[in-house]
């Protein structure tokens, strides 16, 4: 079993508590968000739509708290589920069920050994599989949708939607900001 550690406080309820808050930040943007808007393309952004990254960011938390067959967390088999990226209410649907399912998450689980694939190649030997744990799995789930909030925050503010100051920030930016303000 690989040990969960950290300087202070208790790491599997800082972690868990981590991951609520990244979905329920996308929870608070869902809300207040047109079901159109969520699907509307934005030819500046390839075409994507907002549904489509919000999709993508839960079905990868989708694969760190379901994970496939024995103790394998695997990326490339995601539903890529048109619904959730299509329909505003099934994604808050389906992250209030993500939130119940990391609520259960204990330190047992979140220390467990995994295997995580991810395709990094298009050459399938180059694909390997590589042993994490669900807490480092639930780590790179929290800043992956950071990077992808951030992008729906790039889409919104062309469309002149407001979007929260923190929407999509790093948790170390929020740091560095907060630090920068005090040493002024």
């Amino acid at each position: 079993m690989i040990s969960i550690s950290q300087t202070t406080g208790q790491p599997e309820i800082a972690l868990r508590g981590a991951m609520q808050a990244i979905l329920r930040q996308g929870e608070s943007f869902l809300q207040n968000l047109s079901g159109e808007t969520y699907t509307q393309a934005c030819p500046e952004a390839f075409g994507a739509t907002m549904g489509a990254h919000y999709r993508h960011c839960l079905e990868h938390f989708e694969a760190i708290v379901e994970p496939a067959g024995e103790g394998l967390v695997d990326y490339d088999a995601r539903k890529r589920d048109r619904l959730v990226e299509t329909d505003r209410d099934e994604a808050l649907r389906r992250t209030q069920l993500l939130r119940e399912k990391i609520s259960a998450l204990g330190e047992e689980d979140l220390s467990r050994e995994v295997k995580v694939r991810c395709r990094v190649s298009e050459r399938e030997e180059e694909n390997p599989l590589v042993a994490s744990s669900l807490a480092r799995e639930g780590m790179y789930g929290v800043i992956h949708a950071v990077h992808h909030f951030a992008l729906i925050k790039v889409m919104a503010g062309l469309r002149k939607i407001p979007v929260p100051e923190d929407f999509g920030m790093a948790p170390s930016t929020a740091h560095y900001r907060r630090q920068q303000a005090g040493a002024e």
